[in-house]
Formats: structure tokens, C-alpha cells, sequence
């Protein structure tokens, strides 16, 4: 048997500015690890394209952080 923790969404439409990408809206998530979940940042998926999104990923990080956007930690039983 495996027993995961349990998942939950902390805040939801998040809109961001990312400069050089755009606007982006998205939700932080915990799972685990938390998460900033977005669907319509445009970029391609592919390794290809992986320094781009690295860079997209860590603007992301540094905007929510400027934003005081954080996950806090949930205290389990």
C-alpha cells in the first residue's frame, strides 16, 4: 500500500506579468512540493526548448516571491 499526502490548492487565478513572456495566470498548488500550475503560457514543450523554459520557470519563481506569493506549510496529524 502506498499512502501520499494529501493534495489541496491554495489560491487560484494568480495573474502574473513575466517579463519578456507575457501575462500568465495560474494556481499554487500543494502535492507534496508546491506547485505554480498554469496552462496558457504559450511556450512549446520540447527539449528543444528547454533553456526557455527553465528561464520562464525560474521568472515565475522570482515574480511570485516579489509578490510575497508563497506556499505555506500545512501541519499534518
Amino acid at each position: 500500500a502506498i499512502r501520499n499526502v494529501a493534495s489541496y490548492r491554495l489560491a487560484q487565478k494568480i495573474n502574473l506579468y513575466i517579463e519578456g513572456y507575457g501575462g500568465v495566470t495560474g494556481e499554487v498548488a500543494w502535492g507534496g512540493n508546491w506547485f505554480f500550475l498554469t496552462e496558457n503560457h504559450g511556450l512549446h514543450w520540447s527539449l528543444k526548448n528547454i533553456d526557455s523554459l527553465i528561464n520562464y520557470s525560474w521568472k515565475i519563481r522570482k515574480e511570485l516571491g516579489d509578490k510575497g506569493i508563497t506556499g505555506n506549510v500545512k501541519q499534518e496529524d
